[in-house]
């Protein structure tokens, strides 16, 4: 269960950022 959390944890804070490179390119 931890192991999931974990990876939808790392999984946001990958998103979150990512995502100002990506409205940079816009």
């Amino acid at each position: 269960m931890n192991q999931a959390i974990a990876k939808v944890a790392q999984r946001v804070v990958f998103i979150c950022a990512g995502l100002p490179l990506i409205l940079k390119d816009e």
